[in-house]
Parts: C-alpha cells; structure tokens; sequence
C-alpha cells in the first residue's frame, strides 16, 4: 500500500501536535527531514528519538540562490543549526506488525503550531507520502486484521463520546466483549447449519439421519435468538447514552424556564427577560452530571400565541414535549391563579410523558407549592433559579432518574445503526429458519442460516465487506486517525 500522512492532533494551537506516517516508506521518507543520532532509520523501534525537523527543499532554494549570486552559503546565528531548521521534536517508529496499523509507522511530536505540523505534513508528502483519507489508518489497521469492523467503529465512537459513560461504553466495544460474544453466536449458527447440511449431502445415510433431532436443532436455535434479541435491545439504551437523555423544560410564560437552563448549565446560555414570550425558539444544550449524558431543551413560554413567530414557537415547543425522554414541568410558585397549567397538562397526558414539577422562584415570600391536579409521576420540587437553591438536588433528581432508565447489567451493548439493522435482519433470517426446520425443509433452513451467519460476519467485518460500507463507515473518521 501507499505511504500516507495526516496531522493526527485537532486544528489550532496547542502545547504540542502530531503528525503520523503509516505504510511500507514511512521510515524511509520521514528520515529525510527528520534528522536524530541515530537516524530513524538505524534506530531501533518503540523508542523515543529528539531530532530535529529540517526543511531540505527550502535549504536547497536558499543555496542554489547564493550561489547564482557569487555569495557565500549562508548560516544560522547558531553554526551548529542549519538554516532549514523548524522545531526540535520527537519521533517514534514503529515496526510491522507492532503498530497501530500493522505496517511501518512513525508518530512525530511537534510543537502544536498549525504552521509547523502543516510544513511537516507537506514535506511527507514533498518526499513521497499520499495525504491520508479519514479513518485511513484505522481502515488499515482493520484490513490488516489488527482489530474487526465493531472495534474499527468503536474507535471513531471513543473520539466523538460526549461523556464519560458513552466513552466507557466504546472501549469494552474496541476491548472486543461485543466481538466476542458475536463470534459464539456465530460459531452456534456454524453448527447448526453444518447439522443440517449434513443432512441434506447424505440423505440416504442412516447413521447421520439417526443422529439428527429436530428438536435439538430447535433447541439452538431458539437459544441463538434469546442471545441475539438480549443484544438487541441494549440498543436504545446504548444510543440515549451516546446522544443524551432528552429533557425538555415546559411551562407557562414567565414560570423560568430559561433561567434555569442557565441555572443548570451555570451560564448564560438563554436570553431571560421579564417580558412575557421572550423565548421564541427551542434552545439546546448538552449537560453532563457524573458520566450521565443531558440534552437539554429550552421551550417557548405556554400561552396565546400572540404573533405569527410566537405560534410556531409553540409548535416545537409541543415537538419538543413529543420527542423528549423527560420534562422538567416549570412552575411559577408566586403566582396565583396558573391559567395555562390545564392545557401543558393536557398536553403532558396525550404524549404520556413523564415528568418532574419544579416550582420555582422560592426565594420569593409569596411562593408556595400549590399544586392542581394529579399528582407529579416524578415528584415535586422546589428550586429558585435565581439565587441557585435546590439546583443541586434537581441535578440529583435527573441523574437517579437517567440511572433507572440506563441498560442494566447488560453484559455487552451494541451502539451503531449499521450493526443494529444487520441484527434485524439475522434475527429474521433465524425465525423463518426455525419455520422452515419445523417444518422438515432443510434446504431452505440451511439456506437462511446461511443468510444470518453472514450477517453476523458483516456486523464483524469478515468475509467480503463491500467498499461501499467501508467508505460509509470510514468517512465517518476524522483525518488522522
């Protein structure tokens, strides 16, 4: 394969950055900018070199334009630094198969400066390297068999995890409990399917008739589907997980719904104005309370629309009541009469949403908990955004909350809409198996455990994956990695 190249670090300044090479030249080319005692070439792998980056090109312009002038070479204020000198910096290299991506490799570490890690990324490339694609060196980690398609995806997962869950989440993924468990599964199916192939080949030999039961085979493959359905449903916890438990706060005009978004985010994130209907606009916001994922949704005020901009600010208000996990029900504790509490509960009801009332503005002497109606399914609560009281306890309340709903003692979780939907599907080619076996045509079970097998081997990135989903995946990445 080609040499490639990428600056492995994100864009813009920082203490230190790094730029990688991976493939069969890797050492060869960085060795010609990268100067070190020894070089990197004669250096043995898995250590650490200091050297320095040289820019060879620009040396070799400035020489050829003195000596076309008849004067003498130019140095460096400091006679033991040429003039082509860029950064001191660190480089390690790798030996394949001990690498990331099981081919020759070398990491340089650099100062974290844009110019510097872009000049080092041009000179690979100057002396003969390709700019990498995203996930580039991941892809070729997994087509040189150094970790499977879940593990490849788990990787990309780990960078772009929101929380410390959904990080913990990817790395059992890329440790390979999900692979594991899949290849058993998959190891199941084999026999299976070998059992009734067997049957099918020699139909007329007694002694493999004699050993085939029917029910046995039902019996696996019932088994197989247990496991793969117990698989199946960590799914829509492991994506809550990922993307965040969805609150919506709702509430009549003026209770504080924005002013505690900012009281829970501790900043000033909502516009909070005492005139009625300022917000207009569902705002959204991620909020992490000890590992557990938030996404907060701020909503307009609940009353008569009195504009056209204000109507359809109740519109996704309601949306946002529709598509949220749990409402935070926001209620003015000094005021009384609440006009507008029996149309948010009839609201409430129809979506069947549960929800936490919060009544705020405790730090006023008129405020009291008067509650009308049925009972909050979640409780009661009483906060004032302004002065902060009883933040810390509704935090509580939502973490305990996002911790009932989390996958319980789910020994292994699957998190990507790809593999979800491979999982239908070999659970469907199972049960039309289990059909076709119960009622004695082999064929065709072998024929669609065939079909699950295979996609169990998709899910894991074995056998023959399409470039299609390989570019589906991979672009996914970001370059560098």
């Amino acid at each position: 394969m080609e040499t490639i190249a990428a600056i492995a670090t994100p864009r813009g300044i920082g203490a230190l950055g790094i730029a990688r090479l991976s493939g069969g030249k890797a050492v060869e080319i960085a060795d010609k900018f990268f100067k070190s005692k020894p070089s990197l070439i004669d250096a043995k792998p898995w250590q650490a070199l200091l050297g320095r980056i040289q820019d060879t090109e620009q040396e070799g312009r400035g020489d050829a334009e003195t000596r076309r002038r008849g004067d003498a070479v130019p140095v460096s204020p400091c006679p033991r630094v040429p003039v082509s000198f860029l950064d001191w910096a660190v480089a390690i290299k790798y030996a394949a198969p001990k690498s990331y991506t099981g081919e020759d490799c070398v990491e340089i570490i650099s100062h974290g400066s844009a110019v510097i890690l872009g000049k080092i990324l041009a000179l690979a490339i100057t002396h003969g390297a390709r700019q990498a694609l995203p996930g580039e060196f991941t892809q070729r980690a997994y087509l040189n068999g150094k970790i499977d398609l879940l593990q490849a995806e788990a990787v990309c997962g780990l960078i772009r995890a929101s929380s410390e869950r959904a990080a913990r989440l990817e790395a059992e993924i890329l440790c390979g409990k999900l692979s594991r468990r899949l290849r058993l599964i998959a190891d199941a199916l084999a026999g299976a399917a070998a059992m009734t192939d067997a049957l099918i080949d020699h139909p007329d030999e007694a002694d493999i008739g004699a050993g085939f039961d029917p029910e046995e085979l039902q019996i696996n493959l019932e088994n197989i589907e247990k496991s793969l359905v117990e698989i199946e449903r960590t799914f829509s916890g492991s994506k809550k997980i990922k993307e965040g438990l969805r609150v919506a706060i709702v509430g009549a005009v003026n209770a504080g719904k924005s002013s505690l978004l900012n009281a829970l985010l501790a900043k000033d994130r909502a516009i909070v104005s005492p005139e009625p209907g300022t917000t207009r606009d569902t705002i959204e916001e991620l909020l992490e309370i000890d590992g557990y994922l938030i996404k907060l949704v701020d909503t307009a005020g609940w009353r008569d629309a009195g504009s056209a901009a204000e109507t359809i600010g109740l519109e996704r208000a309601q949306q946002a009541v529709r598509n949220a996990d749990l409402l935070l029900w926001v209620k003015d504790g000094a005021l009384r009469p609440r006009p507008y509490d029996g149309r948010l509960s009839r609201l409430i009801a129809a979506n069947a949403k549960p929800y936490l009332a919060v009544w705020n503005k405790s730090d006023l002497e008129e405020f009291a908990i008067s509650p009308n109606g049925a009972a909050a399914p979640l409780g009661e609560l009483a906060v004032s955004a302004l002065n902060g009281d009883g933040i810390a306890a509704l935090k509580e309340r939502l973490k305990n909350y996002w911790e009932s709903q989390a996958p319980q003692n789910a020994e292994v979780s699957v998190t990507e809409e790809r593999q979800i939907g491979l999982i239908h599907c070999g659970l469907g080619d199972i049960k039309r198996a289990r059909e076709n076996a119960a009622r004695g045509q082999w064929e065709l079970t072998s024929l669609e455990l065939r079909h699950a097998l295979g996609d169990l081997h998709l899910i894991l990135g074995e056998g023959s994956v399409g470039d299609e989903i390989l570019a589906s995946i991979f672009s996914k990445f970001c370059i560098g990695k």
